[in-house]
């Protein structure tokens, strides 16, 4: 039934309702009633607008290298299977060592600057971040190559490490 296009069978049904909840026991006035809020509901539900009310547009907000959602979805991403990490956050690993080893002039991809990259982070780092293939490096494995990169000053020389921190 819609609105009020069948006020004939609106009546009739609430009647209907209200002659059964008498029949049941209720007193003629407490059936009377029920049988008008049946009406009501009827009434009140056929006007009712069943579409969905349009929803506010999300407006995407303008993505920045090193927001919160970037760190956040890289500590997710961080530990994979069997403690390795994955591929997503060793990309962005190997972005941010050639950033830093730029600013001491080398090339992270460069096969020349291999020895001084070497030099200037260590084996473990540089087989780190310039392992292709085979297995993916571990959970500390790359910490070690972030400690080591936090190391490096903003251009010229190391900084000296800081001695490591005690865990009870």
């Amino acid at each position: 039934m819609t609105g009020l296009g069948r006020p004939a069978a609106v009546v009739a049904g609430a009647a209907a309702v209200g002659v059964v909840v008498w029949a049941l026991g209720l007193q003629p006035v407490s059936a009377l009633f029920i049988a008008l809020a049946v009406v009501g509901v009827t009434v009140l539900v056929g006007r009712l607008d069943h579409g969905l009310e349009p929803g506010a547009e999300r407006v995407p907000l303008p993505t920045r290298d090193g927001a919160r959602r970037d760190a956040q979805e890289l500590s997710w991403a961080m530990a994979g299977r069997g403690g390795r990490v994955g591929r997503r956050p060793m990309l962005a690993l190997r972005a941010a060592a050639a950033h830093r080893l730029a600013r001491h002039g080398l090339d992270l991809s460069s096969a020349d600057d291999e020895p001084a990259v070497r030099a200037l982070i260590g084996v473990r780092a540089t087989a780190v971040l310039t392992r292709v293939g085979g297995p993916a490096p571990r959970v500390g494995d790359v910490e070690h190559v972030i400690t080591v990169l936090e190391r490096l000053g903003p251009g010229g020389h190391a900084r000296p490490a800081a001695p490591p921190r005690s865990t009870p």
